[in-house]
């Protein structure tokens, strides 16, 4: 008995999993870190080539959260998803005002080359929205379904010319088999107006109905060069990464690479798109930062949370170089003659009572917008902050009270 209700727990904590659209991970509050120094140096090579020491670096002067948004220290607007809406805050503005869309969206993407918005709804519609050129119906998945769906998760191509987006089925039917059209990952060509299916999400069949064959295709992020994929995978359970390359076959599994890395939360393109950086793996007090390259698959520790103490997450690399989320603070890291080595920098303190999540960096990479979370609670989002690599932190939680719900995703704009 005892066994037959863990497999339902099992398989309800799948669902939600396979249902979650534009959310991030919360991370972990850790004891302090390591107190190794290192100073920002403009590029950051991660393969195997020796970089030469750096200077040390100085800690940054921490401003008080005290100015309002609308001083406009940034330029860029803001777009969040909140109550199947999409919001627009503009620099110097402080309530932010809804933009006309069709549906219930569920995610969304800013292109910044001209704020070209793309967003997905809850039953099956893929969408384009421009200023002052409103919405454009550019794919209905749900015309091709036999079952509701929804879209998952939406990425514009850094050129804007290619849109990847996900789809899954939203009935519950756990034994739909594979392939499961149109379940999956799909891709939209802006200039030849098409789209194409190119993977299947993972069902069960009614023969064999376990849920361990159960896998959903989560959150795709273009290459910097727009060739490759970078995919997150939801299991039964753990999550997994892979890089799609090349995709030019539909429902070809042999170019979908596996990064061996299952269990782990954040991943993220190098700004040279030649390698990934994973972080934050789940169910653990401690996490590490590992660097995988795109060329041979292999990995390499640059941070080992265990034997450091720390639990990294959110890794991203910046011009300045490697900057990470652990324990409410941001760390920047770089390579050099001693290793990886890193220290803490920006605000002393980002999120006022609740644990940091995601920062969504701007085009610049000086200003970021954190969300904070209720970590071990629902998820939801408490505090949004914009914060800086020089100390600002600044809450804007007050700022959004318009908003019918906590956002689930928060996206940098570009001023035109």
């Amino acid at each position: 008995m005892i066994k037959h209700l863990l497999r339902l727990f099992c398989v309800l904590s799948v669902l939600w999993m396979m249902t979650a659209c534009g959310s991030v991970t919360p991370s972990v509050t850790v004891s302090p870190q390591s107190t190794a120094t290192v100073a920002p140096t403009n590029t950051v090579v991660i393969p195997t080539a020796t970089l030469a020491p750096t200077a040390t670096l100085a800690p940054t002067a921490t401003l008080t959260p005290t100015a309002p948004p609308t001083t406009a220290y940034w330029s860029q607007p803001l777009y969040f998803l909140s109550g199947g809406m999409i919001w627009l805050l503009l620099p110097g503005a402080g309530v932010p005002e809804p933009i006309a869309t069709e549906g219930e969206v569920d995610c969304m993407d800013v292109w910044s080359g001209d704020n070209r918005i793309a967003y997905g709804t809850t039953d099956g519609r893929v969408y384009s929205w421009m200023p002052g050129q409103g919405t454009v119906l550019l794919h209905n998945v749900q015309e091709m379904a036999d079952a509701p769906v929804k879209i998952h998760n939406v990425s514009w191509s850094s050129d804007g010319t290619k849109l990847a987006y996900t789809v899954a089925h939203t009935s519950g039917k756990m034994t739909r088999g594979y392939p499961s059209h149109p379940s999956g990952l799909w891709v939209f060509d802006m200039q030849a107006q098409w789209f194409q299916w190119l993977l299947s999400n993972h069902y069960a069949t009614e023969d064999n109905p376990d849920v361990i064959q159960l896998r959903t295709i989560l959150k795709p992020s273009w290459s910097p060069d727009g060739t490759a994929l970078l995919l997150r995978y939801g299991y039964f359970e753990s999550n997994g990464h892979f890089i799609f390359e090349p995709m030019d076959t539909p429902l070809d599994e042999t170019y979908l690479h596996d990064l061996a890395k299952n269990g782990w939360g954040d991943s993220f393109w190098t700004r040279d798109g030649q390698g990934v950086l994973i972080s934050a793996q789940y169910y653990g007090v401690f996490s590490d930062l590992v660097y995988v390259s795109r060329l041979t698959k292999e990995s390499k520790s640059l941070i080992v949370g265990e034997t450091e103490g720390v639990y990294v997450a959110d890794a991203q690399e910046l011009s300045e170089g490697i900057v990470f989320l652990s324990s409410n603070r941001l760390y920047l890291g770089n390579l050099t003659e001693q290793g990886f080595q890193y220290a803490p920098v920006g605000p002393a303190s980002l999120c006022n009572a609740h644990v940091t999540s995601h920062v969504e960096w701007d085009s610049s990479g000086q200003w970021g917008v954190l969300v904070c979370k209720q970590g071990a609670g629902d998820g939801s989002p408490e505090e949004v902050h914009v914060i800086s690599l020089a100390g600002e932190n600044f809450d804007i939680t007050s700022y959004l009270a318009a908003l019918p719900a906590v956002p689930l995703a928060v996206l940098w704009g570009e001023n035109q």
